[in-house]
């Protein structure tokens, strides 16, 4: 769909490989959990933190199953 140079093997490859971080903290998520005044709680037993995981857990299910996304936009051509 032209968002990615990479053929369907490496496309799928990449997918596998990030499959494991969608079990772990994201960066912004560590940055914004330190600025909390009270850290009552881990990270992981956030609501927000279950949430957004559980969500990128769909899609990655979603592109693993489909290979693509539905009605993605087609994307801008650049005129030089």
């Amino acid at each position: 769909y032209g968002y990615t140079e990479l053929d369907s093997e490496g496309f799928q490859r990449q997918l596998q490989e990030i499959k494991p971080w969608l079990d772990e903290p994201l960066e912004f998520e560590e940055k914004l959990y330190e600025k909390l005044p009270v850290q009552d709680c881990a990270l992981k037993d956030l609501p927000a933190y279950i949430r957004l995981h559980n969500l990128l857990s769909r899609f990655w299910d979603l592109l693993d199953r489909e290979g693509t996304y539905q009605n993605l936009l087609k994307p801008l051509e650049l005129k030089g």
